[in-house]
């Protein structure tokens, strides 16, 4: 009897590592695609800046007429709201499917206590 619930105990901790190992590399993806997006940003801002200081010594020759037709932007705090919920719903549903899996386990180590 002591045998078997040491074997449960193995493979309920086994299985408690494979959705932590989960949870962790979501996790690491997403860190990934943040950096990803804040290297992006700078690229952009750094690109918007060059533009600008063209766009200026342009319209320094008075001589010289500009009309800007910029284009739409990106929403990058949209885009990190969008991948910070989809890491929560990743974390939630990650919770809820190991719930779902440890909870009959953790009765029926229960009921053995029990007994």
């Amino acid at each position: 009897m002591e045998l078997a619930m040491h074997q449960s105990v193995e493979r309920d901790i086994n299985g408690l590592r494979k959705v932590t190992d989960g949870t962790n590399v979501t996790g690491l993806q997403l860190e990934t695609e943040s950096e990803a997006l804040k290297e992006e940003l700078l690229f952009m801002k750094k690109s918007h800046e060059e533009e600008v200081k063209g766009l200026c010594n342009q319209t320094a020759n008075p001589g010289l007429t500009v009309e800007l037709g910029a284009p739409k932007s990106q929403d990058l705090s949209k885009i990190m709201a969008d991948t910070w919920a989809l890491y929560d719903e990743l974390a939630q549903k990650n919770q809820e499917e190991r719930d779902k899996y440890w909870s009959p386990h953790t009765e029926e180590s229960g009921h053995l206590a029990d007994h």
